[in-house]
């Protein structure tokens, strides 16, 4: 009886999405937590703070939703976010929902944080071409929604 990985019938597996994804997700944010650096902010914490700052007061779930996260990650986000003083989470409000806000703190890490982003979108999007990131931005937004139907 064989055994080992030439038993494994990978055929295939180079094209898997996940993974492709996932490294392609991985280099990105790197990219953007060293712009970001500067303003003391990592990319995940800036994508909270937009998210916020466009839809509050919103709820930690929504926050979840709009950004494809897990509400249970989210909740520690929020969390280590508020401890930080960048987002206040007051008690429960109707529902029994936590709706988030910006903090003076928080509006400020961001204004410090937006020229940071706009040089690091500005490069990466140059480095891979207008019509070309338009064209993959779509080819994603699409992978989240089919991934998501499941």
């Amino acid at each position: 009886m064989k055994s080992g990985f030439a038993d494994l019938d990978l055929t295939g597996t180079r094209g898997c999405a996940a993974f492709n994804l996932k490294r392609a997700a991985r280099a990105v944010t790197q990219a953007y937590d060293e712009a970001l650096a500067a303003a003391g902010l990592r990319s995940t914490q800036f994508a909270v703070l937009v998210a916020t700052a466009r839809t509050q007061p919103v709820s930690i779930g929504e926050l979840a939703s709009l950004t494809l996260s897990d509400p249970t990650t989210m909740t520690r986000n929020v969390r280590l976010m508020a401890r930080a003083g960048l987002i206040d989470v007051p008690a429960r409000g109707p529902k029994r929902e936590k709706r988030v806000r910006l903090t003076a703190k928080g509006t400020r890490a961001l204004a410090k944080a937006l020229p940071h982003w706009r040089a690091a979108q500005a490069r990466f999007v140059g480095a891979f071409g207008g019509p070309a990131w338009k064209g993959m931005q779509h080819d994603l937004e699409r992978a989240a929604r089919l991934a998501a139907r499941g």
